[in-house]
């Protein structure tokens, strides 16, 4: 069963936001707002892919990957969702991706990560549970910027 009604829609992803777990909104002067980009190893592509990421001060977030295989650019993946920093530790839930909402209760996009340096323009973070680092560069925010 297909529902097209915007109302249904709009309750829906009202419902969804509103069971994901409560991220502490970040302070507007945070380091960690504006646009970074990098490029390492994602798990979830299991390849290196590029990532465009946008932190705004409200705490959402909208990160672009995007990825080659054998010399051709794959479609661009959007995720959307909240951030946190604090105390040491950063977080991101993801509420979208590829337009599409997800259950935010599901542990797969709840991602937390242990702050490792945030100097000269690089953010360095690690996250325990995959055992990896990444590293992203401070970025101006126009399109193209990644």
């Amino acid at each position: 069963m297909q529902f097209r009604s915007p109302t249904f829609l709009v309750a829906a992803t009202l419902a969804i936001t509103a069971c994901a777990p409560d991220l502490p909104k970040p302070n507007p002067s945070d380091p960690l707002v504006g646009c970074w980009s990098g490029e390492d190893f994602q798990p979830v592509f299991q390849r290196k892919a590029k990532w465009f990421m946008n932190r705004k001060p409200d705490g959402t977030f909208t990160i672009e990957f995007s990825a080659t295989e054998r010399g051709v650019e794959l479609p661009i993946q959007i995720e959307e969702g909240k951030w946190s920093h604090k105390d040491g530790g950063y977080t991101t839930l993801t509420l979208r991706v590829a337009g599409n909402s997800i259950d935010p209760k599901d542990p797969q996009y709840t991602d937390t990560y242990e702050v490792k340096s945030i100097a000269d323009g690089l953010f360095t973070y690690y996250h325990p549970k995959m055992k990896l680092a990444f590293t992203s560069k401070k970025v101006a925010c126009e399109r193209g910027a990644a």
